[in-house]
């Protein structure tokens, strides 16, 4: 035999000959009598002891029966079969046929497990094709989406458009555990991603199509490459379009794809959230915000600063109210706020109020979004509807408000850096720092900028250095405004041309310079801003909870009755005769303590039977919301698209026509959507030798 016959080279030739045993099983039956027949062969093949081989073997040991036959002799099969190797293994091209051979149990395994998911949960299917369009938009399909945060780097998972909203990991998690046992380390996360989007929406009545497979995975991921590729739902038509066709995606494919919310639900942040539930609310905090402004003026400036310093760590989740505990440092004290913010008993008013009048229904989180944007309008600032519905965080992070908040002395870059990780863009920066315009600053924070900094007017300086010496003096106060410190006007963006303030030259000049001399495009951007800020990352639906008291987080004290050592909270004014349910905690008690005793806390009791009642996700299809039909799109022809970036593709413009044939053409949709999906599932994946195939789809192996 020749030497280039020798297992070594089938080896490296296809990947399906590694194994030493199948090698030596391939050898035997080479070494037969060179003279034999074709017959002969086959007979070999069919009774000699091969039947441990791989099912998946079985063509390659047909293959080489039959051309032996047509070319007369091992060695020229051998050639083929190399040249065939080399071909296979060098394509970088996806497959429906990938893994036909190494995993043919896995489509399989998918559609199993999709079936058993969807039936228990349908919302499952739209949240398993949103999974896959937030991976294939952040650096291509490759499963960077499922990668939990590590040392060295911050995944996609907490992004803007991702954190508490993102859905399915375990249903993946389970999918793979699955795939490990009968094919280990040959099937990448992306793949099965992909497979389960593609069953999710066949299950709900969608198309289905064929998945093209052979991705491999990341094996880093990118919260910022999140934050500024995924499309927001405010985006507008061409927005989306630039977007899309930023992937290599159409306007048709963009119509199509935008289709998938005829499945699932969407956050639910509307002005109207209370409009039933606590109809008083933004009268009561109006109304506390008068008073309030009235005698202190400075307080409007106080709580729009605690509203912003609550959404940029971990989202407006009114975690920034929260006192410690013994579990957790919260965020009063982080470096950026220790004796500095301020209006918490503003807040603990209003609460209060509110408790009374619609005790248990509005969050600490939504009263903070509203007192701020009471407080920039009673100072003479722009008003906005502002989107309800938020919920209130159980912990805080004094170690995320150390590094999440932009620190007074940030350069530019630094400034678009912080705000771009939050999914806000640089124009959105600059109309938030107009704020700036009402309140005042502690002599800490600007007395590097009065003493050392060039881009500085020499007459400003010294003005402030007769109030902020050299040392000492922290917490000595001067108005960020000097001019109007009081009256939310365009007064900060004159001074920063006067070099008054904290900015260089750079790429925000030009808007400095319009904001200067137009009020009302400054009022409207900020007011815009503001709307977009307070969509960071909000607590919805089941997660967190509604505190009754916003510095305190749930530890069922409220529970608890009077005793001879302390009063309890059931009789404070916003309790008593008025909360009710305690007697369903103690059937659930006296329940789980049969089964477990002295295992679960009442607290824990309190916060499952709060998330099993109403939440406040809405249908994006109100019609049909389990069942993946054209609805969508006659919503939109109605003018009840939930989302604005929806409405967006039938509002007088080019796509109308499109949304018209959808909404009365099924299978237009269908297989529209079917070919969109292929392409998007094509954006930049990693084969080859690109990338890893993870055992855990959370992390890199």
């Amino acid at each position: 035999m020749k030497p280039w016959l020798a297992s070594g080279l089938l080896m490296s030739g296809s990947a399906l000959l590694l194994r030493l045993h199948v090698t030596v099983k391939l050898r035997a039956i080479m070494e037969l009598d060179s003279a034999c027949s074709s017959e002969q062969l086959a007979c070999h093949y069919k009774y000699r002891s091969i039947s441990s081989l791989p099912s998946h073997l079985d063509s390659i040991l047909r293959l080489y029966t039959y051309s032996v036959a047509m070319a007369g002799s091992v060695e020229s099969f051998l050639k083929l079969c190399c040249l065939f190797c080399l071909v296979a293994t060098s394509s970088g091209q996806l497959s429906p046929a990938f893994y036909s051979r190494t995993c043919p149990t896995l489509q399989t395994i998918v559609s199993l497990t999709m079936r058993t998911t969807v039936l228990l949960d349908p919302r499952m299917g739209a949240s398993l094709l949103r999974l896959f369009f937030h991976d294939c938009f952040v650096n291509g399909c490759d499963a960077s989406v499922l990668l939990d945060d590590t040392a060295t780097f911050t995944g996609e998972k907490n992004a803007g458009p991702n954190a508490n909203s993102l859905r399915g990991f375990d249903v993946i998690d389970t999918i793979k555990t699955a795939v490990e046992l009968l094919c280990p380390g040959t099937v990448s996360c992306a793949d099965i991603l992909a497979l389960a989007a593609r069953d999710g929406v066949a299950l709900l009545g969608g198309p289905s199509w064929t998945v093209a497979l052979g991705r491999r995975d990341a094996t880093t991921a990118s919260q910022s490459a999140a934050n500024s590729n995924l499309p927001g739902p405010g985006s507008s038509l061409s927005q989306l379009i630039a977007a899309f066709a930023a992937k290599g995606l159409n306007a048709r494919d963009m119509t199509a794809l935008s289709g998938a919310h005829t499945i699932g639900q969407a956050r639910c942040l509307s002005p109207a959230f209370y409009s039933r539930s606590c109809p008083t609310l933004q009268t009561i905090v109006r109304q506390t915000m008068r008073t309030t402004v009235l005698l202190d003026p400075r307080m409007g400036a106080s709580l729009l600063r605690l509203f912003f310093h609550d959404c940029f760590v971990n989202g407006c989740d009114a975690s920034v109210l929260l006192d410690d505990t013994a579990t957790f440092n919260g965020e009063k004290n982080a470096g950026p706020n220790a004796n500095s913010l301020r209006g918490f008993e503003v807040i603990d008013t209003i609460k209060a109020e509110v408790e009374l009048q619609c005790p248990g229904t509005v969050s600490c989180a939504d009263i903070l979004a509203l007192a701020a944007r009471d407080g920039v309008a009673l100072l003479g600032g722009p008003s906005w509807r502002v989107p309800l519905g938020r919920r209130d965080a159980t912990t805080a992070s004094q170690s995320a408000a150390n590094s999440n908040l932009p620190s007074p002395a940030s350069n530019l870059s630094q400034l678009i850096a912080a705000f771009a990780a939050k999914g806000l863009n640089a124009r959105d920066m600059t109309a938030l720092s107009g704020a700036h315009t009402i309140g005042q600053a502690r002599c800490v924070s600007f007395r590097s900028h009065i003493y050392n900094d060039a881009n500085v007017d020499a007459g400003f300086a010294s003005q402030r250095q007769r109030n902020c010496p050299s040392s000492g003096g922290d917490n000595n106060l001067a108005p960020l405004d000097v001019q109007t410190p009081n009256t939310f006007d365009n007064t900060y963006f004159r001074n920063l041309i006067a070099l008054r303030e904290l900015f260089n030259n750079g790429t925000q000049d030009a808007l400095v310079q319009q904001y200067s001399t137009n009020a009302g495009a400054f009022a409207a951007d900020f007011a815009a801003a503001m709307v977009r800020m307070g969509n960071i990352s909000p607590l919805t639906g089941s997660s967190g909870e509604i505190r009754s008291d916003c510095r305190r987080g749930c530890d069922a004290s409220v529970l608890l009755d009077d005793t001879a050592t302390f009063t309890g909270e059931k009789n404070a004014p916003p309790n008593a005769n008025s909360l009710r349910g305690f007697e369903v905690i103690d059937t659930i008690k006296a329940e789980v303590e049969l089964a477990c005793p002295r295992t679960v806390s009442c607290a824990d009791i309190l916060a499952l039977a709060a998330r099993d009642g109403p939440n406040n996700l809405a249908p994006l299809d109100v019609q049909t919301p389990n069942t993946f039909d054209n609805a969508y799109y006659r919503n939109l022809i109605a003018k009840r698209g939930l989302l604005h970036s929806d409405q967006e593709l039938f509002n007088n413009g080019t796509l109308d026509a499109l949304v018209r044939q959808y909404s009365t053409n099924a299978g237009a949709f269908a297989a529209d959507f079917a070919a969109a999906m292929v392409r998007m599932g094509n954006i930049s994946p990693l084969t080859g030798s690109s990338g890893v195939i993870r055992s855990n789809c959370r992390t890199v192996d």
